[in-house]
């Protein structure tokens, strides 16, 4: 296998300062370590040697487990002095923690992800347009993606849903490697979820662990066919059209095929991210990825 070919700028911006390497803001780190006080008796964080371990030439995406309303906190005081991370919208439920964050540190800190309401929770629907977003806001801006594996916040009895395609996409947009993080919370009311749970929180008694992983790359996968089916679907008419023309109708086949198969590949690489975080995490939590 040939070496990958590394443009001469990023050769030299190597030798300098990694393309990951930043800090978010000091407000919003401070809007967080506010926000978890009242709930996070100790945090710890393990593997940060795997930073050091971070190819300098390369963008990253932080992805994470999400089995609590703390999380986008946690990672923001794990990795906030390393990284300067964007937040996907999608990756904090609670509406609370939501306005707080972008009171802080206003909604540029934030990327909108797609989503539909399911049993009063917000879940993630895939759409290639707001990764390509995001990866545009990346590209200006330097900083590093954070997005949490699965579509919803997910019940820590029944472990983890199986992962999401969207930071499989994204990290084939960016051509960026994965830094796989688990977030174990322990205590009474660790999820923070509903009236109950929060107030079981407000005893102060959650023990958050962050293990970082190593970086992990995944199988490419073109994502020309999502794309084009995708920009099929915003023009609906044409296509119910284009069906009733034998001419076209083949074509229509053939297109439906490389979506199915590139959707496949994109959904066995999101596969691999959700087996090095599921690795990370105590056996009980691993859910669709246990075995």
């Amino acid at each position: 296998m040939s070496e990958r070919y590394i443009p001469e700028e990023a050769r030299e911006m190597s030798a300098e300062k990694p393309l990951w390497k930043g800090e978010t803001p000091q407000r919003l780190r401070t809007a967080c370590e506010k926000a978890v006080k009242p709930f996070v008796k100790e945090m710890s964080v393990e593997g940060r040697e795997h930073l050091a371990e971070l190819p300098k030439d390369r963008r990253v995406i932080i992805v994470t487990s999400h089995f609590s309303n703390l999380d986008a906190l946690e990672v923001i005081n794990a990795l906030g002095e390393d990284m300067n991370i964007q937040v996907t919208a999608m990756s904090t439920h609670w509406e609370d923690v939501r306005k707080v964050l972008i009171a802080a540190s206003g909604e540029e800190s934030f990327s909108k992800i797609s989503y539909r309401m399911e049993n009063g929770k917000r879940v993630g629907e895939f759409s290639p347009w707001d990764y390509e977003d995001i990866a545009e806001v990346i590209q200006e801006t330097g900083k590093v993606p954070w997005v949490a594996t699965e579509g919803v916040q997910v019940d820590k009895k029944k472990g983890m849903a199986r992962a999401g395609v969207g930071p499989a996409y994204l990290a084939e947009t960016m051509d960026a490697v994965i830094l796989p993080v688990a977030i174990v919370t322990e205590g009474p009311g660790a999820s923070v979820e509903g009236g109950i749970g929060t107030a079981k929180a407000l005893l102060g008694q959650i023990k958050v662990t962050v293990r970082i992983g190593a970086s992990i790359e995944i199988p490419k996968v073109d994502t020309a066919p999502i794309k084009a089916l995708f920009s099929r679907r915003l023009h609906e008419d044409d296509y119910e059209a284009a069906l009733q023309d034998p001419a076209q109708r083949e074509g229509i086949r053939k297109q439906n095929r490389e979506f199915s198969a590139a959707t496949k590949e994109l959904r066995g690489a999101a596969d691999v991210i959700g087996k090095a975080i599921a690795a990370l995490l105590p056996e009980e939590q691993r859910g669709y990825y246990k075995e």
